[in-house]
């Protein structure tokens, strides 16, 4: 069975902030500490979550879909094949077309410091507005 560390979601013209932050959480009451990165690009955000350990690659693509990532991308990853096997890839384009991401957060959250690191997040996404009053789940 094909596994994979990494989750990844690609939000264009749109935000998801609710469902990053319930899948962290889950994802934590699992493994405790996952390690996450939010990158601001120009049409959007890239998310990357980081396992400790891996998950079956059709249980990824099944987060990248809650997370809101766009579904031709889901698809086109269930369905690439190098021969006779999938190619796991998650392109996230850290530059495109000569414009690059900026990151507005990358480390280690824990059942600890979810809350608090998910409100930071929210609050550089929007520019420093209203991240701390940001609806948790």
């Amino acid at each position: 069975m094909e596994k994979t560390h990494r989750i990844t979601a690609d939000w264009d013209n749109t935000t998801r902030w609710g469902s990053l932050y319930l899948i962290v959480k889950r994802l934590l009451k699992r493994y405790y500490n996952v390690h996450l990165v939010v990158e601001k690009s120009k049409r959007g955000y890239h998310i990357i979550i980081t396992l400790p350990v891996p998950i079956a690659w059709q249980r990824c693509l099944e987060l990248r879909g809650m997370l809101g990532d766009d579904p031709k991308r889901v698809d086109i990853d269930q369905l690439k094949r190098v021969g006779d096997y999938p190619a796991r890839k998650q392109v996230l384009f850290t530059r495109k077309r000569g414009n690059e991401v900026v990151t507005l957060f990358s480390g280690v959250v824990t059942v600890q410091n979810w809350v608090e690191t998910w409100k930071k997040i929210v609050k550089k996404a929007k520019g420093g507005a209203d991240g701390d009053k940001a609806k948790v789940g």
